[in-house]
């Protein structure tokens, strides 16, 4: 422009108007907030929650009051350096892949799937995990050395006589699953067990993401010596996943949300180290 000026010798409005150019362009100048106090609570939260990427992130800067999009937090987060590794799994094509129907209405199905992992001692337990598919909620984490049938059973008695039983539970085909007290259990309160086809667990795709997201945001992050410490973690994990952390499948909505949202009772507290009327503080802070 400068250039343009000395050359012709004509006005800045003359030559803007020429070249076809906006004078407002010419005095804009960037203001850019500062991001002191955004880099602060950004680290804040990714310390709660070293699993959660940059959009989960945002929302819980939002919940907390401040004004800020998806970009920003995008742009801050690398430069704290905060970016998580990604694992490069094998793609393979969809052949044949099919749609599953989500259920609507709570009780209508609910899924199971189990998780393995080690003490510090070395000794292996495993978890049993309990999701309602149309609210998203997990009913149960139930962890032990030995899962056997009537420990199942157990659970989903439990769940039953405090949150009505299911039309259809969806289970894989473990020896747990197919057992006589589980199909006893079933056909004794007008249940369908909903067997998936063997080696394809896309088929029981609603709770494939809990045990990876217990995993890397529960177990992963500490260190229990004894069974009792897993089970309070993981309650208090639950609890969290419930009524804190937000699911992007129910438009970035807490489950007991939607469920309250929908008309459904949401699930009562269990959380054995604050009480049953006080919220869970779970933030990644058990050790």
């Amino acid at each position: 422009m400068v250039e343009m000026r000395q050359a012709s010798g004509l006005s800045e409005r003359r030559v803007c108007r020429v070249c076809g150019w906006c004078r407002s362009h010419l005095r804009y100048r960037r203001r850019r907030c500062a991001d002191d106090g955004i880099r602060a609570i950004l680290r804040e939260e990714a310390a709660k929650h070293p699993r959660y990427g940059y959009r989960r992130l945002g929302l819980e800067i939002r919940k907390k009051g401040y004004v800020v999009n998806h970009k920003r937090v995008l742009r801050l987060y690398p430069e704290e350096g905060l970016v998580l590794r990604r694992g490069k799994g094998k793609r393979l094509g969809k052949v044949g892949a099919r749609v599953l129907r989500e259920p609507v209405g709570r009780n209508r199905r609910w899924a199971m799937d189990f998780i393995s992992d080690s003490l510090v001692s070395g000794g292996r337990f495993r978890v049993l995990c309990v999701l309602d598919e149309s609210t998203r909620e997990c009913l149960a984490m139930e962890a032990g050395a030995s899962l056997p049938a009537r420990r199942v059973v157990q659970v989903l008695q439990a769940l039953g006589e405090s949150r009505g039983y299911p039309e259809v539970v969806v289970v894989d085909n473990g020896p747990e699953f197919r057992s006589r007290e589980m199909r006893a259990w079933a056909a004794r309160h007008g249940v369908r067990l909903s067997f998936i086809e063997p080696g394809k667990p896309i088929q029981n795709a609603f709770i494939g993401s809990l045990p990876g997201k217990a995993r890397l945001e529960c177990l992963d992050q500490h260190v229990s010596l004894e069974l009792s410490e897993v089970q309070q973690v993981l309650t208090c994990w639950r609890d969290h996943y419930n009524t804190t952390r937000p699911h992007s499948s129910l438009g970035n909505l807490l489950p007991a949300v939607f469920a309250a949202r929908a008309g459904l009772r949401a699930l009562p507290r269990r959380c054995a180290q604050h009480g049953a009327a006080e919220p869970c503080a779970y933030a990644g802070t058990l050790s």
